[in-house]
């Protein structure tokens, strides 16, 4: 389970404040994203087949060059931009997830970033592909700096099967580099989760018991996931009967969303998580609308330290206009604009990805907070029962606990975000957030913390 930490109530009151807005569907909002993916390079050097990165790479390497690139720069996140951005939001953040569409490891500066980060008492992620030159002193301050998960993908158990996938990539040079990682964790006495991911093909599924085997053994945990696959051969006998996903540069066909009307009635789809409560850094600086996002024409605008902060970028007509498109509200001076999110391809599942750590969320807050603030431990428990249902007290009392609110996919009922809401605005309001609606500049009665700015 994912153990948040965050112990300021200024983290709390804008994520409150962030699902408020969102279940509202308010286009100019107050709160900042809770969950963030900052990417420390968006430079790789494999040439994985459905990986933009990966295409971007192929066709340098093969001097194929007719196609735009996704990404006509790829760098390595400079020092000054990751400072900026965690300044203005590492008091908010609960989750740094520090990858995107690039090899993370590449970044010489990543350890000294996670321990920025954990100053914050943000929690801490790696995804890897691994198969690089690693030396001992920079694993050592890797698991040093206080990460609490690294994840490598590795797609097969024979160099046959991996490279299938994982193109110029060296098998034996990863599980070599997992084994050092486990060993210096065990040194340091550490308890940094160590992962291995498994994206599950028809070519590499009879792997999956020999690998499954091998991280028992070394202590590593194993999780197979469904992989992105455009290419009916390499589906998976567990998926056979599935039509392979397409990926185009360009999507054209439109959504048209229904707003949750505020009597309860009316279409249960709901504004996207990404205009809210998570959102993306790219290496560049670069603000993405979703982790799904690859193309840097779809970008919403560019963080540049002393030039233009996060908050300018997350307020600005693109961005507006987005959530306007999903809350069917009018979008003010923004009636013309066109981003990815106005045609999204991706449907709730990418809309509300990172919905699944909210359960850490609370109970971070009833850990730190639950007893002291009743107003907000019943506002708490009153978001529980939107999301899963139940109370936070229920899900801890019954069936699987705490584990319910992390692995169970909740269904938002639309009476209930309406009944939140409105405790929200009676309640929430009045003592913790000035102004008869959000939108208007933040206040707080002395002692509590404001929520952000706009």
């Amino acid at each position: 389970m994912r153990r948040f930490e965050k112990a300021n109530l200024s983290a709390y009151l804008n994520f409150l404040l962030a699902k408020y807005e969102m279940y509202t569907g308010a286009v100019e909002v107050r709160s900042r994203p809770y969950y963030l993916s900052i990417d420390p390079s968006s430079i790789c050097q494999l040439r994985c087949p459905t990986c933009p990165t990966g295409i971007d790479n192929e066709r340098a390497r093969a001097k194929t060059g007719t196609a735009i690139p996704y990404r006509t720069r790829r760098t390595r996140m400079h020092r000054d931009r990751f400072d900026a951005v965690l300044d203005e939001l590492g008091e908010y953040l609960f989750l740094v997830m520090f990858y995107n569409w690039g090899e993370p490891l590449l970044n010489a500066q990543l350890p000294s970033y996670i321990r920025r980060a954990r100053e914050y008492d943000i929690a801490t992620e790696v995804n890897t592909n691994l198969s690089l030159e690693l030396d001992d002193a920079f694993l050592e301050e890797l698991l040093s700096s206080g990460l609490d998960t690294i994840s490598a993908s590795i797609d097969g158990f024979s160099q046959e099967t991996y490279e299938r996938y994982r193109s110029g990539g060296r098998l034996d040079l990863v599980k070599r580099n997992l084994e050092r990682l486990v060993r210096t964790r065990d040194r340091l006495g550490l308890d940094t989760a160590i992962e291995w991911n498994f994206l599950v093909f028809g070519f590499n599924e009879h792997e999956v018991p020999a690998a499954r085997k091998y991280c028992e053994a070394l202590g590593v945990r194993f999780d197979t996931r469904d992989a992105y696959i455009d290419n009916p051969d390499w589906l998976p006998s567990h998926r056979k009967d599935e039509k392979p996903m397409s990926r185009s540069p360009e999507w054209n066909e439109p959504v048209v969303w229904s707003p949750v009307r505020r009597d309860g009635t009316g279409d249960e789809r709901q504004p996207c998580g990404w205009h809210y409560g998570y959102s993306v850094v790219n290496a560049e600086g670069n603000v993405s609308p979703c982790c799904a996002s690859w193309n840097e024409k779809d970008d919403f605008g560019t963080v540049t330290p002393g030039a233009t902060s996060f908050a300018e970028v997350w307020n600005n007509d693109l961005v507006r206009g987005s959530r306007a498109a999903f809350s069917s509200r009018p979008p003010g001076d923004t009636t013309d604009v066109e981003t990815l999110c106005t045609r999204c391809p991706h449907g709730a599942g990418i809309q509300h990805l990172y919905s699944l750590f909210d359960g850490s969320v609370f109970v971070a807050f009833h850990r730190s907070f639950g007893r002291s603030d009743p107003l907000l431990a019943r506002a708490f428990d009153l978001l529980a029962r939107v999301r899963f249902g139940r109370i936070y007290a229920a899900l801890v009392r019954h069936a699987i606990g705490v584990r319910l609110m992390l692995f169970v996919k909740g269904k938002e009922s639309p009476r209930r975000m309406v009944g939140w809401s409105a405790f929200f605005e009676r309640h929430l309001m009045p003592g913790y957030f000035a102004g008869p609606a959000a939108g208007t500049g933040p206040a707080s009665p002395a002692g509590v913390p404001e929520p952000p700015g706009r």
